[in-house]
């Protein structure tokens, strides 16, 4: 389900990310972690030509990968110095029953170079717990000296955060 965003007059970027769940065995039966997929293209809307389109796939920092989170979904880029930063929703997953399942266990953002699309990082908070990606509306604004503010939602509870220097600002937090 790839989404897209208009970032100027000028670009567009078209996204996705698919959680891979990979196996010890041919069988699918001996779980060894979920990776995540990501494809990225930035667009030029003059022509609706794609200017670049990378791909990456990645495991998450290892204190969400032992729990066995995964990316499941990136939407709402804004651009900040340099950089794309993507809200996103982590699912878990189950492996005895070999399904996703909610449950947040931090809030996240995908970051990459712009406008190469380069060099996927994801930052985390466990100020708030939550989908930054929003449903079909931005998530996040971009502020003229570089802050970001965003919202972060669990389905219960929406906490507004801030990032600042390319990284969430832990004195910030409005719930």
């Amino acid at each position: 389900n790839p989404r897209w965003t208009k970032i100027d007059d000028q670009y567009a970027l078209l996204h996705n990310a698919t959680a891979v769940v990979n196996y010890l065995d041919s069988a699918g039966t001996m779980f060894k972690d979920r990776t995540t997929k990501i494809t990225l293209n930035l667009v030029r809307l003059a022509d609706m030509g794609i200017e670049k389109n990378v791909t990456h796939e990645f495991l998450l920092p290892t204190e969400d990968l032992a729990k066995h989170y995964a990316i499941t979904r990136i939407d709402c880029p804004v651009i900040s110095n340099g950089k794309a930063y993507y809200g996103v929703t982590m699912n878990q997953y189950d492996t005895t029953t070999q399904e996703t399942v909610s449950g947040f266990i931090s809030t996240a953002t995908l970051v990459v170079d712009y406008p190469s699309l380069e060099n996927p990082t994801v930052i985390s908070t466990p100020i708030a717990k939550g989908a930054t990606n929003g449903y079909r509306t931005p998530n996040a604004h971009a502020f003229e000296n570089g802050d970001i503010y965003q919202a972060s939602d669990d389905g219960k509870q929406t906490t507004f955060l801030r990032l600042k220097n390319g990284a969430y600002d832990a004195s910030y937090s409005l719930d």
